[in-house]
């Protein structure tokens, strides 16, 4: 495993006043995975290429192969875009999502998403379907498996993917992001013989599929209050929406998308709304696009959808027009995919925050994970900080982000580096003044005894895996702590002396 120190981030107040972050790549190996997810199993869930779902311990990185899916399809060269023949039909595996009851053996589902081949051989005809796989803790192995949703749309472009499971109103929900399947006009004019025919000028028609985000139950089928009795979507108008992430406390769904060279979006989802792509790109007031303030003004609420509004997004990358430029380089977008909300957390700075993965190394932006700390109601943006850009050449094109309740940032890359890979960012919270002056501990790493030497005694020691769990305690006047009953790797230290300071070290047995 490789471990670095990020550094001090930012200053905080007077008694706790650094934040730290410890770099370290698990050496699990890994195949285009696009999402992953820290379960109630305290277990990462990872789907990766040709159907895959895997489960990876995140303290040792070792992995279990769940399942591998028999049909799975990965497209073929006749579904090729006849005028655009570098226009492959799509094909992976996307998201993941768990049961709000996961650890309840009858509720122990795993429901993800891949691609399928929904006619024959001779005529091929690729789509999407939510599976849902029935999970044995006690073999770890799937026991039963049930299609879900088939015949999701495809097309060339933009296909979202996401999958979250929220409990809401007392009520277990599937959510599934569906982009708008079109290939960009702007950037590839030529790819229809007729622009009418391009799917993404379906993405507000609540009978289309595309451009939506999808409410279903658990078993699939549709929930009697969604906005239109006998429809899945949910909220419509949205371009490439990769990011789904939930808010329990306030049961808010927050989407996060792709803009079309400009205004890259977070929205708070909303049932029926209409988020208005491609009348309107990010906010309908911002001059960013031309005709979007007039049909903002104009618009006319769909007569079969209670309360239907033109909703503007809470915060928006890039609403400037005159940075789009000629190469994807050059435009302002941050290229957002995966999100997660982050409510209590052993990170107190990201608490009540949605955080965002991106893509996208350009001229205005790096590959980082952005933290968007939100207002109380969770409805809107205060301020937003950018993390771990300066690792970007190694964490590469950043995909998704899970976060443990013991304070570990987990991101998973597809390319853009050495390898497909987790990285985690082990939060450390230093308390008194940093650096600590005069504190050691050594030797460092050790073969399981670690000596301190303080100005003030250690009257505590507190010695946690990488997961939170604690493994050892001490307490006294401490000058060394005995590890060796303790298995070999990286631990965490918390030091306590006789003042009150805190201290947070990274140790290594050996």
């Amino acid at each position: 495993m490789k471990y670095s120190i990020l550094g001090l981030l930012f200053f905080m107040n007077s008694f706790c006043q650094a934040q730290l972050f410890w770099r370290q790549e698990l050496p699990t190996i890994l195949d285009t995975p696009w999402e992953i997810e820290f379960g109630p199993d305290r277990y990462l869930w990872v789907t990766e290429a040709g159907g895959k779902v895997s489960r990876v311990d995140p303290n040792t990185g070792d992995k279990l192969d769940v399942y591998v899916a028999p049909d799975y399809f990965a497209g073929d060269s006749s579904e090729a875009n006849v005028f655009c023949p570098n226009k492959q039909i799509g094909f992976g595996t996307f998201g993941l999502a768990l049961h709000p009851e996961f650890l309840v053996p009858d509720s122990a589902f795993i429901y993800y998403v891949y691609s399928y081949n929904h006619g024959d051989a001779q005529n091929p005809d690729t789509k999407f379907k939510i599976v849902r796989l029935k999970w044995d803790e006690n073999t770890t192995s799937v026991t039963q498996t049930d299609d879900l949703i088939i015949n999701l749309p495809n097309g060339y472009d933009h296909w979202g993917g996401r999958l979250i499971s929220a409990k809401m109103s007392g009520n277990n929900y599937l959510f599934y992001s569906n982009g708008d399947l079109g290939i960009s006009e702007d950037a590839d004019p030529s790819c229809y013989s007729n622009q009418a025919d391009n799917p993404n000028n379906f993405t507000q028609d609540p009978d289309s599929l595309q451009g939506k985000i999808h409410r279903f139950n658990m078993d699939g089928s549709i929930p009697a209050d969604n906005p239109i009795s006998g429809n899945s979507f949910y909220s419509r108008g949205h371009r490439n929406p990769q990011g789904l992430a939930f808010n329990p406390t306030k049961e808010l769904i927050y989407g996060v998308e792709h803009g079309d060279r400009i205004d890259d979006e977070v929205n708070v989802l909303r049932a029926g709304m209409n988020y208005g792509w491609k009348d309107v790109r990010g906010f309908a007031n911002d001059g960013s696009h031309v005709g979007e303030q007039q049909f903002a003004n104009t618009y006319a609420p769909h007569p079969n959808i209670a309360g239907d509004q033109l909703v503007d997004p809470i915060y928006a990358w890039c609403s400037d027009p005159s940075l789009n430029g000629s190469s994807w380089n050059e435009w302002c977008t941050v290229a957002p995919s995966g999100a997660e909300y982050i409510g209590n957390s052993e990170i107190p700075e990201w608490q009540n925050s949605l955080i965002v993965t991106t893509l996208k190394d350009g001229d205005y932006t790096d590959k980082s994970l952005r933290v968007l700390r939100l207002n109380d109601n969770g409805d809107e943006v205060i301020y937003e900080q950018t993390f771990f850009a300066e690792d970007q050449d190694t964490n590469g094109r950043l995909r998704d982000v899970a976060v443990a309740d013991f304070g570990t940032v987990f991101l998973i890359n597809n390319g853009g580096a050495d390898r497909d890979k987790i990285t985690a960012y082990h939060y450390i919270m230093v308390c008194g003044p940093w650096p600590p002056l005069d504190l050691e501990i050594f030797p460092n790493p050790s073969n399981g005894v670690f000596n301190f030497h303080s100005p003030d005694t250690i009257v505590s020691a507190y010695v946690y895996s990488l997961t939170g769990d604690l493994v050892d305690e001490q307490h006294g006047e401490l000058y060394f702590i005995d590890l060796r009953h303790v298995s070999n790797g990286y631990y965490r230290i918390k030091l306590v002396d006789s003042e009150g300071r805190i201290r947070n070290e990274m140790i290594l047995r050996e």
